[in-house]
């Protein structure tokens, strides 16, 4: 498992990898939302909820169990 210091941008970073559409690396995209990157792009898309569905959808088809996102 991935813990620690950087556990929430790894988690954010395999949650955005983990979205087909829309497409986060979107420069357009990105722009109309003012922000730089996929990451924070998703951050600006989700509310509360809506995160933790995705997180738990991404640990359960990776085979994870809550808390820190396993190694894909």
């Amino acid at each position: 498992k991935r813990c620690g210091e950087n556990e929430k941008r790894y988690e954010m970073t395999v949650l955005a990898e983990s979205v087909i559409f829309p497409d986060l690396k979107d420069a357009a995209l990105q722009d109309s939302y003012g922000v730089v990157g996929a990451e924070k792009l998703l951050g600006k898309l989700l509310l509360s909820g809506e995160y933790d569905a995705l997180r738990s959808a991404v640990e359960e088809i990776n085979g994870g169990e809550g808390g820190c996102i396993d190694y894909i």
